[in-house]
Formats: C-alpha cells, structure tokens, sequence
C-alpha cells in the first residue's frame, strides 16, 4: 500500500473494483491487497480514525511551538473525515470480497 491513508483506501478500493469485476487482465494479486489491508489497520489511530501520512503522535499542546501565524493545528497529523471514509470504505469492501482473511 501507499503510506497515505486515504490514497492506500481509494487505490485498494479501486483493485478490489478491478478484481472483482474482472477489469484487468493481470488484477494485483491477493498478497498486495493483503499488504494494503495490514497498512491500514497499522495507520489507524486509537480514535479509531485515519490522519493523512502517520498515526497521530504527540499531544495537542505541541501548537504552542507552531511558529506560523499563518497554518493552524499543523504540529501533528489530526484524524480527517477524508482519510477515514477512504479507508473504511476500503477495508468493508475487502471484508466482503475476503470474509476469512485474518479470521
């Protein structure tokens, strides 16, 4: 998988899409959409959402060393509705086309 969130839910999406409805001629093979699944689940944060490029590390107290007057909440990486549904949405379509992977 891509180590951004939302681009590893919307390109696992996409060859979940590919695969299922035979698209391609040579569809990722299940290891790779493997690989994509075991990043996500990594990426997830105890908030059980998804911020963009790492889980969230560190406290919100770390705004007060943002020396930007211009970019606000930049000091950590923040959950983001975009990266969630993408990667959610990723992860119940693979759950439905592979009920018994990690079971």
């Amino acid at each position: 998988g891509w180590i951004v969130a939302d681009c590893t839910g919307e390109g696992l999406k996409a060859a979940l899409i590919c695969k299922r409805h035979n698209y391609t001629e040579t569809p990722l093979s299940d290891d790779r959409l493997f690989d994509a699944v075991d990043m996500l689940l990594l990426m997830q944060n105890t908030t059980d959402g998804y911020a963009t490029c790492e889980k969230t590390r560190g406290w919100h107290f770390f705004e007060l060393f943002n020396a930007s007057e211009v970019f606000g909440e930049i000091m950590i990486d923040y959950d983001y509705v975009e990266c969630t549904s993408s990667a959610l949405q990723a992860l119940c379509l693979f759950r439905a086309m592979y009920p018994a992977h990690r079971t």
